[in-house]
């Protein structure tokens, strides 16, 4: 079995770094300490973790996109249709989800209109159906599969 090159490690440490990042960015914990050092900041907040998250994002992308490598895996068929089943479900079930989501709550733009603090929430009834159906964690799990199947190469 070969060794990694350093250029896959060095990608997965820019994904993991990333994705550390964007959850610290997203903990509750950091929230609340923003809230008390700038209150008057917080409407904002949403708005610049999102602006954030996509700056952050864009080198670990670029860096997957320009590996020049061997391939990492090679689907054949039936799994490369299988895979390819895989992010079309991924997509639905991401946009399925969507339907429960306030596109300008989680966006940041009604906070930041409003100015107001607040994180973003799935109202009511509809997030303990939502729970109960798994449909947040699917939608997660779904854009993951996604990103999965558009970085490895068939």
């Amino acid at each position: 079995m070969p060794i990694l090159d350093s250029y896959l490690v060095a990608l997965a440490l820019a994904w993991i770094a990333y994705f550390a990042f964007h959850s610290v960015l997203a903990s509750l914990r950091l929230k609340h300490w923003f809230a008390t050092r700038w209150p008057n900041a917080i409407s904002g907040y949403r708005v610049g973790y999102n602006l954030l998250a996509i700056a952050l994002f864009l080198p670990p992308a670029w860096f997957t996109l320009s590996y020049a490598g061997a391939e990492l895996v090679s689907w054949r068929e039936p799994w490369s249709w299988a895979a390819d089943a895989f992010a079309v479900a991924a997509v639905i079930g991401v946009l399925l989800s969507l339907r429960w989501y306030d596109g300008q709550e989680f966006l940041g733009l009604r906070q930041w209109r409003e100015r107001r603090g607040g994180w973003f929430r799935v109202g009511g009834a509809q997030a303990a159906a939502l729970s109960r159906l798994g449909l947040p964690s699917l939608s997660r799990t779904g854009a993951r599969l996604v990103s999965i199947t558009l970085v490895l190469p068939e």
